[in-house]
């Protein structure tokens, strides 16, 4: 639902959601607030139910900036700059730079001495996107590449990743007629042999109901397995997962207001019998 930069809400939840607090093990943890473009405008992080830290949303003469407040001591620094048009152009020491039409086109992150610490730089091919990443190391010599591919859809297709010298590894993506991503594999280019693969099926309504890993002897690393109660209008009230044994990963479980939107999202992990962690998500709309 949230993108991790401050920024904007996803385009079907823009206008619609005012604020959004997450709370852990019963704790508020973070309470995000939204104007009613969509667009972030305070995040709030609270410690022991006090207000520890916040981002703000400010406006200057190029767009908006934000800031990062330490609540305890005072201190301030800016963060994220927007240009007028909501384009990211700074990100904590990132650099952005977009294209005439408003497509990301490059990111920079530079080192204290000046030198290049990484570059992404984005491609577009027949309506598809590619991303490649460069890191350097201090002296501007690079020591990993990527380079990510994505379908028309901007489901990624394609990760490859290079060492100094050469390929490393490629993760192939495969999805079925619906868009859901049903597999990946990934290959180990020095002895062109697989590495690992990770396998999802879904129900007749869409929704996941099985995941899988195997390693390259095709060894399950870890399975889970999903189950649902809907309501009549197919909407999930109930997920729970199990891994293979039956026993139980995680639950969630959702609540709705009277026009179907979301408005609590209480999200169980079980570690062991020991240790579980509660998360619950309170949404308010406008």
């Amino acid at each position: 639902m949230l993108i991790d930069i401050f920024g904007s809400l996803e385009p079907s939840l823009k206008g619609k959601i005012k604020t959004l607090t997450e709370f852990v093990n019963a704790e508020p943890y973070i309470k995000y607030y939204y104007d009613v473009d969509g667009f972030e405008v305070e995040r709030v992080f609270y410690k022991n139910r006090q207000i520890d830290y916040l981002f703000k949303l400010h406006t200057d003469a190029v767009g908006y900036y934000v800031t990062d407040q330490n609540v305890q001591n005072g201190e301030s620094k800016t963060i994220l700059k927007f240009d007028k048009n909501r384009n990211l152009l700074y990100h904590q020491g990132r650099l952005i730079e977009y294209d005439e039409n408003q497509k990301s086109i490059k990111e920079s992150l530079y080192y204290p001495n000046g030198n290049l610490e990484e570059a992404v730089n984005y491609r577009y091919v027949n309506s598809c996107k590619e991303m490649e990443t460069i890191c350097y190391n201090t002296q501007g010599e690079i020591w990993e590449r990527t380079v990510i591919k994505y379908n028309k859809n901007g489901n990624i297709e394609i990760l490859e990743t290079y060492g100094a010298d050469r390929l490393q590894t490629t993760e192939r993506y495969t999805y079925d007629e619906k868009g859901n991503e049903i597999r990946i594999d990934k290959i180990n280019n020095y002895d062109d042999c697989l590495l690992d693969e990770n396998i999802f099926e879904y129900d007749e309504n869409g929704y996941l109901k099985f995941s899988s890993h195997y390693d390259n002897k095709h060894n399950i690393g870890g399975a889970s397995y999903y189950h649902y109660e809907l309501d009549n209008y197919n909407r999930i009230l109930t997920k729970i997962a199990t891994d293979e044994d039956g026993e139980l990963q995680e639950q969630q479980i959702y609540e709705y207001d009277e026009v179907g939107n979301i408005i609590k999202e209480i999200e169980t992990q079980y570690y062991s019998e020991e240790k579980t962690t509660v998360k619950a998500f309170v949404i308010e709309y406008y």
